[in-house]
């Protein structure tokens, strides 16, 4: 039996259910939605749930970086005998992930693509190469992690591709769960439900104390960091047809310490000043994975893969003050920063190119 949307829009926070009257309004259309906000504040979740509830074809996520000018209208359109993504999306929906990975000039197609679509979501179109027309019904979907006015104002999300989305669609800001404590006590019984499947458990929920902790925690991973925590916590032999307490959640939680470094910073598309807040970092390096103080750092060097097609990160190099270096990736989800234009400005380390300390 098909869920309602309802099912997934979990809390009764101001900020939640602003989100919840939007995506009632918008989920029964077959309207362009752009979902946008923090690292793990469930962008893609979203979108699976409008489509789970609303579609009854397949969901096709398409990871944007991957995409190139060169060949993305072929695997749109498809190519004379061979069917694109657009007839495989037919009745369903075409999710674009972190659409800002896109290069504009692909920005730029797909904002042509979607522009032929009705408001019914039917689209007429050929094939590469084939005269035939055809049609199909689809629903565009997209995400952008990051701030949404930044990434205008450095041109990596193309402008006419989200006045597409803002004009004929619906632009969705997904809160962050500092902005919706609140909604903790049933966002964690949820996920203790899907867990206690998940491990074949009987666990009954979390005490009061427990609950304190989780709510104050300062979650910067978001929904992403909560899950993770509470799934080491579940493996963990001990804990078994049992209220979670305290002391158990207090094992599991994400330590967080600031540092007040002074950097600068080059991401894809801006270069800014300011302290970075994260005390250290986590690396993986050689398979096994550690923590690196920030004030040994003197300089990051991002080096890119270059048999790639497109400029993927390979790994950073990390000069030290002792005058060495070592070579690794960064596991963490986003680093922190200070700047002049935000006191808590986040980014993912796939975003950094080159960071200088001191």
């Amino acid at each position: 039996m098909q869920k309602p949307l309802e099912y997934y829009l979990v809390g009764k926070s101001p900020a939640i259910r602003r989100l919840k009257n939007e995506l009632r309004a918008v989920a029964p259309t077959m309207l362009p939605l752009l979902f946008w906000g923090e690292p793990g504040t469930g962008l893609t979740f979203y979108a699976q749930a409008v489509h789970a509830t609303t579609q009854a074809g397949k969901f096709i996520p398409l990871f944007c970086f991957s995409l190139e000018p060169e060949t993305v209208k072929r695997q749109f359109f498809g190519f004379e005998d061979t069917p694109g993504w657009l007839e495989e999306a037919n009745e369903g929906t075409i999710f674009l992930k972190r659409v800002t990975e896109c290069v504009l000039e692909v920005q730029e197609i797909l904002e042509r693509i979607i522009s032929i679509e009705g408001t019914d979501g039917v689209i007429d179109f050929f094939r590469v190469n084939s005269t035939d027309t055809l049609q199909s019904k689809v629903r565009f979907m997209a995400s952008m992690v990051g701030n949404l006015d930044l990434a205008l104002a450095d041109n990596i999300l193309h402008a006419g591709l989200f006045e597409i989305f803002k004009s004929r669609g619906k632009v969705l800001y997904v809160p962050p769960l500092r902005e919706r404590r609140e909604d903790m006590p049933e966002i964690i019984d949820l996920l203790i439900e899907e867990l206690n499947a998940k491990y074949d458990k009987k666990i009954r929920g979390v005490n009061s104390e427990a609950l304190e902790l989780l709510q104050n925690h300062d979650w910067r991973g978001n929904m992403d960091e909560l899950k993770r925590t509470l799934d080491a916590l579940f493996a963990q032999p001990e804990i078994e047809d049992r209220l979670i307490t305290a002391e158990h959640i207090s094992a599991y939680l994400p330590a967080f310490e600031e540092s007040n470094a002074e950097c600068s910073i080059k991401l894809k598309a801006e270069r800014f000043k300011g302290r970075i807040k994260s005390k250290s970092l986590t690396l993986e390096r050689d398979f096994n994975r550690y923590r690196l103080d920030v004030e040994n750092i003197v300089e990051i060097i991002r080096v890119e893969d270059e048999m790639a097609i497109t400029p993927t990160l390979k790994y950073f190099t990390f000069k030290l003050k002792d005058g060495s270096q070592i070579i690794g990736k960064i596991l963490d989800d986003f680093i922190e920063v200070e700047t002049s234009f935000s006191k808590s400005f986040r980014f993912m380390p796939s975003e950094l190119r080159h960071l200088v300390l001191g």
